[in-house]
């Protein structure tokens, strides 16, 4: 693994994140806004975390918890993997498949 975290401090609402769920699949902690499709990947405290969009003092208090609680982090990477996992390029074309159908 190359990286521990990435953030998305985009102040645009983007309809997908592809790089947050390329960095989950590394076990990577994704820091995202509580808006668009990074929001709706990622299920805070879960997979990840949340702040509220365009909210800088959130941000930080994000990205200062992972400093502090590395115990818990072990296991936000584990469920990022997992969660990670529903977005594979297999699961896509069987559900596309299965639309067709």
């Amino acid at each position: 693994r190359e990286i521990d975290v990435i953030v998305n401090a985009s102040q645009a609402v983007e309809a997908f994140g592809l790089t947050i769920i390329e960095a989950m699949a590394t076990g990577a902690i994704a820091v995202v806004p509580d808006q668009g499709g990074p929001g709706e990947i990622i299920e805070h405290n879960k997979n990840g975390l949340q702040y509220r969009t365009n909210h800088l003092p959130g941000l930080i208090a994000a990205i200062e918890w992972i400093d502090q609680n590395r115990d818990q982090c072990v296991v936000l990477q584990k469920t990022a993997i997992e969660s990670a996992k529903q977005y594979s390029a297999e699961l896509t074309v069987r559900s596309l498949e299965a639309i067709y159908r």
